[in-house]
């Protein structure tokens, strides 16, 4: 009859015990604990009433609904190691999944206390996506699918209202992409849909857009007096010519 959260961690195998509710409400009850794939220190737990996650090991907890999730039991948790995706299943609110927690993952207390930090990019892959039209039904459960896009992380510490610019270079130092983002204190993620700026190919039988070339790019990320570089690899585009390099 303790409806409260209960959470408690071990360094010596058992012998002693620390309780890590720091950060949880009075009320979340914690139902289930998971660590992260890549990195132990970061923990994603659920609870009566909602998704929490760590950066430290469980020292403190944070709330990881982001306006998103609505306030709900939390039974389950997975994380797809390949995709970095978090799988939550809930009670009588289906399945939420929170796609590409590799910035989180990386996130540790040196980060939080920095004024700016820009995550390393995963590869990205170019692909086309076909009609489904055709495979209609009367009766259809369909979600949407994540955004074909480069995810470009970053943090910000302090607000800047004039937000961050973003640049994407190739291996000439040519500048392919300019994007905005939030400068919004927190973890931040800007989509680049790996298309040159202005280069658009259009087809009456097969409607399409024109990928940047496989290579390795840079991404420049500016905000107020602060900046990060860093590189990705774009992979071919699926369907396409294997052997093309960026030029």
């Amino acid at each position: 009859d303790r409806f409260g959260p209960i959470l408690v961690r071990t360094d010596d195998r058992g012998r002693t015990w620390e309780l890590i509710v720091e950060g949880f409400g009075e009320d979340d009850v914690v139902d289930v604990v998971r660590e992260d794939a890549r990195n132990p220190a970061v923990l994603y737990a659920g609870t009566e009433r909602g998704l929490f996650v760590s950066i430290d090991t469980g020292a403190g907890w944070a709330s990881l609904d982001a306006g998103e999730l609505p306030p709900v039991r939390v039974d389950d948790l997975a994380i797809q190691a390949r995709e970095m995706d978090l799988v939550a299943g809930t009670h009588g609110r289906s399945v939420w999944v929170l796609d590409d927690v590799s910035a989180l993952s990386a996130l540790t207390p040196e980060i939080v206390a920095s004024e700016f930090h820009v995550f390393e990019t995963a590869p990205a892959q170019p692909r086309q996506r076909l009609s489904t039209y055709e495979l209609t039904s009367d009766r259809q459960f369909v979600s949407d699918n994540p955004p074909i896009e480069a995810a470009i992380h970053y943090w910000v510490r302090d607000e800047h209202d004039s937000g961050a610019k973003i640049k994407i270079k190739d291996a000439h130092g040519r500048t392919i992409g300019s994007l905005s983002g939030s400068g919004k204190p927190g973890l931040q993620r800007v989509g680049w849909d790996m298309r040159v700026d202005g280069d658009i190919r259009l087809s009456r039988l097969h409607p399409g857009t024109s990928f940047a070339p496989p290579g390795v790019y840079r991404v420049e990320v500016t905000l107020g007096d602060h900046s990060g570089e860093i590189e990705f690899e774009l992979l071919p585009e699926l369907g396409g010519d294997p052997h093309a390099e960026a030029e």
